[in-house]
């Protein structure tokens, strides 16, 4: 049975994450190929979304996921999914063939990441620059409004408005948002 966590947020400055401790982090892909971290900082920003594969949220974001995926890495944007050590790789490669998942997909086994974002919730979305200051923070957009409960119209997509602000230079209007979803831990 899944467990669901509603998690708010509180006091949200642009922050640097411990830039050392998150660039030597190794996390690995599900079929044990070793991923550096410091290997985003050749990007304008890195995006983690930390998942879970059989959490319902995280399967309905995918068509989001992707598509924005898609269109920002053309312009030095690039998306992680990052799932934590007990989720098993077989799981996870069912999950990318599922929902034809086309950005890298990681685990973090030392929980590195997971501890630098303290991520509780899947999925939840960390924008980082090059130089690791955390950009935005949360949700996707406001579909799911709470656990079981989505909106039939799609009127705030922070992510995206996040990521148009980041690759245009100017400043992100909304940096932390509330993620709804499933227990990470």
């Amino acid at each position: 049975m899944l467990l669901f966590l509603f998690i708010g947020l509180q006091g949200f400055a642009q922050k640097r994450i411990n830039a050392p401790e998150i660039i030597s982090s190794l996390l690995k892909t599900p079929d044990g190929k070793i991923f550096r971290m410091y290997e985003t900082r050749k990007d304008m920003a890195s995006v983690f979304v930390f998942m879970l594969p059989d959490c319902p949220a995280c399967e309905n974001y995918t068509l989001t996921l992707n598509s924005l995926a898609k269109k920002y890495k053309a312009l030095g944007v690039m998306f992680y999914g990052v799932f934590p050590p007990f989720v098993k790789s077989d799981s996870i490669e069912k999950f990318r063939t599922s929902y034809k998942i086309n950005f890298p997909l990681l685990v973090d086994y030392n929980k590195e990441l997971l501890g630098a974002f303290d991520a509780h919730v899947a999925p939840s979305v960390y924008v980082i620059n090059e130089t690791t200051s955390l950009l935005y923070q949360g949700r996707i957009d406001d579909w799911m409004y709470a656990v079981g409960k989505k909106r039939t119209v799609i009127s705030h997509h922070e992510l995206e408005d996040a990521l148009i602000a980041i690759t245009s230079g100017n400043k992100i209007k909304v940096t932390q948002t509330q993620p709804v979803g499933c227990l990470i831990d």
